[in-house]
């Protein structure tokens, strides 16, 4: 087998793997968004992170009583986890481009 078919096959398999790469990335460019404008309650909480493999964001409304436990709880957590107090909500920025 001389070179140069040898390198046309690397060319056809990276260009097989490259397909399959843009066909997952624009499996991922979904964003969905529930967009909910009621009045609630004055005790949100926001969790984000990645959850089995994907950005995860959710907004949870709860009773006092639950958000103090939460806030008891967590403050026990001190000793493991990076805890970050704020005095306002950080101002985001973000654009997306769609085609």
């Amino acid at each position: 087998m001389g070179k140069l078919q040898v390198l046309m096959g690397e060319y056809r398999r990276l260009e097989t793997e490259l397909n399959k790469l843009q066909n997952e990335i624009h499996a991922m460019d979904r964003i969905d968004i529930d967009f909910d404008l009621h009045n609630r309650g004055q005790n949100t909480i926001v969790l984000t992170g990645c959850y089995k493999g994907r950005g995860y964001v959710q907004f949870y409304d709860i009773p006092r009583e639950e958000f103090i436990h939460y806030v008891e709880r967590l403050q026990h957590e001190r000793k493991h986890n990076l805890i970050r107090n704020t005095d306002c909500p950080p101002s985001i920025k973000t654009y997306f481009n769609f085609k």
